[in-house]
């Protein structure tokens, strides 16, 4: 059985680097790399919001609490990274999310 022939290609990185390299089929498959917008809290574990720090409107700054996520039996205290002004609250205390929901909305 002859061996599947591997292209080289260009693999670069986000700062721009560039490297050769062959993809595996499994590299070839991935989705594409989508860079997180800080204006989007978004869950990355289910849990219950337990406190809410903030209402819309408010101004934030980086490192400002904006809720509570509690997640097996541990209060996940949620901070903002980046400056901004609460656009949309989606979530109320005591209600479940599951992971990747959006949460706040800043602008």
């Amino acid at each position: 059985m002859e061996k599947e022939q591997k292209q080289l290609i260009d693999f670069i990185t986000e700062d721009g680097s560039v490297f050769k390299t062959y993809l595996t089929a499994k590299a070839e498959r991935r989705k594409e790399y989508k860079r997180i917008d800080p204006k989007r809290i978004e869950s990355i574990i289910p849990g219950s919001i337990t406190e809410l720090f903030i209402q819309e409107g408010d101004k934030v700054q980086i490192g400002t609490p904006l809720l509570v996520l509690e997640s097996m039996k541990m209060g996940n205290l949620i901070k903002s990274n980046t400056e901004g002004i609460v656009k949309h609250i989606f979530v109320e205390k005591g209600k479940h999310i599951s992971k990747g929901t959006l949460m706040i909305e800043l602008e």
